[in-house]
């Protein structure tokens, strides 16, 4: 039992710094010693204020923060003003909704060591091009069905209509994910990602043939699409 469990550890071990060297490789990042896999984004923000912030600055430097950030982007922040005597400026947001850019001029030119931000697309669509009979077999979660061949301006319209907002593109293996993005690009979508296959998808899939009528609010995406947007390549330009 102990020698079996001494394996397991092992086991897990190797696939652990494996995947840390595939990522640093994938990244072109000299030294799979610099990531380090965390809980979520609030733990992975409290060792960033933990580690570097708290290592790095001194009172008096200015770390910039936005208004409309969620908890676990501010809270460090204004630990680090307590603990290190940081001042901690306020980007703020502007009537319309956007950030105010004259107010975040203003506090630039103060030369902020840290500033700390949210993206905040608007609706994000994961797009499956595959057939409808692939679809119904098995497809991601919330994914929306786009066959290959069918995409045009009308089909691309109903099931992405924002061209402004994130697209994600997948297929069975990555063959078709990747034309659909060259089509979509051609019809100008601004930010279409293609993650690839349905095979090397590691995260729930459901079964069932009925298309997804919504999309997806970022703060929605399902945790793998979380996951491997980090690891996603832009469409390459059709030009």
């Amino acid at each position: 039992m102990h020698r079996g469990a001494h394996t397991l550890a092992e086991e897990a071990t190797d696939a652990y710094e494996g995947t840390r060297e595939r990522l640093a490789r994938f990244f072109g990042v000299e030294g799979a010693d610099r990531f380090v896999f965390t809980h979520g984004s609030t733990e992975s923000l409290n060792l960033a204020a933990l580690g570097w912030a708290d290592r790095r600055l001194r009172p008096g430097d200015v770390v910039a923060v936005a208004e409309d950030n969620r908890h676990a982007n501010i809270v460090p922040r204004q630990m680090l003003a307590q603990r290190r005597g940081v001042r901690v400026e306020w980007i703020p947001v502007n009537s319309a909704g956007p950030l105010d850019y004259d107010a975040w001029c203003r506090i630039a030119e103060a030369r902020p060591r840290l500033v700390a931000l949210c993206q905040q697309p608007n609706e994000v669509v994961v797009l499956d091009v595959r057939t409808p009979e692939e679809y119904a077999e098995r497809h991601i979660v919330n994914a929306r069905l786009l066959t290959l061949d069918t995409i045009d301006e009308t089909t691309a319209a109903e099931a992405a209509p924002d061209k402004e907002a994130p697209v994600f593109v997948y297929c069975r293996t990555g063959v078709r994910s990747a034309e659909a993005a060259l089509k979509l690009e051609a019809l100008g979508y601004r930010q279409i990602y293609d993650f690839g296959g349905i095979m090397d998808w590691p995260y729930a899939t459901i079964d069932g043939d009925e298309p997804t009528e919504s999309g997806l609010p970022e703060g929605e995406l399902p945790v793998g699409v979380k996951v491997v947007c980090g690891k996603t390549k832009a469409a390459p330009s059709s030009s």
